[in-house]
């Protein structure tokens, strides 16, 4: 079976920063959980499709055992979404929302962990699942999820790909219905990264802007069925942050530059900033976004 990376250059490459299922922070100290921060797990009744984690649909492929038929068959399911809120949260007020879309191998609590580093908590921070589970592992912090559906079917892909944007919006919407919030952003790494871009560029009167660490803007001629030159420039309101490691050799820095150049050309408010570093989180950049979306002073 083919795995298909949408932010990766390589086909089948299971991990795609370090650490797997762990959000990696570029910082020196212990991650250390503040009791103070007011947190909740959300499960969101987000009606996501998804498939079962099998092979093609429409086909008369076997089974292992030789004696059945598969098919991938819509169903709905309930997905995971952490919530952050500031320490002195106060239901009276409004306050930006930030996304945040973990990479491929990884998992939500992982993704979580950025929200330490991240003082003063000026904003919510919300932190949702994929839906795609690519490991068998019972621990929460261990487990391994991807954005998109498994397989070499491309009408699959056709699919089920836009379901993915459709529940990040309707993320934002729960949320937005659930608390005060002034505008909202979309955060991704890696393959989170590719999807920030698609879903903002999908959704420019949901979102305000996207930061985008180690990711890749797919190319609208390979994956016309999520993005057109059409699409990307009615997003053009949209503001877009991107930086990438100038040593990331997982998808290299030139898909920055790439993707900061195609939107700039689209009519795009771009600021791109590549760091010493590879595959990776860095906290510097990220509160500099932060900062340029107007998330915090």
């Amino acid at each position: 079976m083919m795995y298909r990376i949408i932010s990766a250059g390589n086909i089948g490459y299971r991990l795609l920063y370090s650490g797997g299922a762990m959000c990696c922070v570029s910082e020196n100290r212990e991650a250390v959980l503040k009791n103070q921060i007011k947190f909740a797990a959300l499960f969101i009744c987000l009606c996501v499709p998804a498939f079962a984690q099998a092979v093609q649909a429409g086909t008369d492929e076997q089974a292992d055992d030789g004696e059945c038929a598969i098919f991938q068959i819509e169903v709905r399911k309930l997905q995971k979404c952490r919530v952050y809120l500031p320490e002195d949260y106060d239901s009276t007020r409004t306050y930006p929302l930030v996304i945040g879309l973990h990479g491929y191998g990884g998992n939500a609590r992982g993704f979580s962990r950025i929200w330490e580093y991240l003082e003063p908590h000026t904003f919510i921070y919300a932190v949702p699942e994929a839906p795609y589970p690519i490991s068998d592992l019972t621990m929460e912090s261990t487990r391994q999820y991807s954005w998109e559906f498994r397989g070499d079917d491309a009408g699959l892909w056709r699919e089920a790909d836009p379901w993915i944007s459709e529940f990040i919006v309707r993320v934002a919407d729960f949320l937005g219905k659930k608390y005060r919030i002034e505008k909202t952003c979309l955060f991704g790494f890696s393959q989170g990264a590719a999807w920030a871009y698609i879903t903002g560029i999908r959704n420019p009167e949901v979102f305000h802007g996207i930061i985008c660490f180690g990711g890749r803007l797919i190319d609208p001629l390979e994956y016309d069925w999520l993005l057109t030159d059409g699409i990307i420039r009615n997003g053009r309101d949209l503001k877009v942050f991107i930086a990438h490691g100038r040593g990331d050799d997982t998808i290299g820095y030139q898909a920055a530059l790439d993707a900061g150049q195609k939107l700039k050309d689209f009519g795009y408010d771009v600021e791109l900033v590549l760091f010493e570093g590879g595959h990776t989180i860095v906290r510097s950049p990220l509160e500099k976004a932060l900062e340029w979306m107007g998330i915090r002073d």
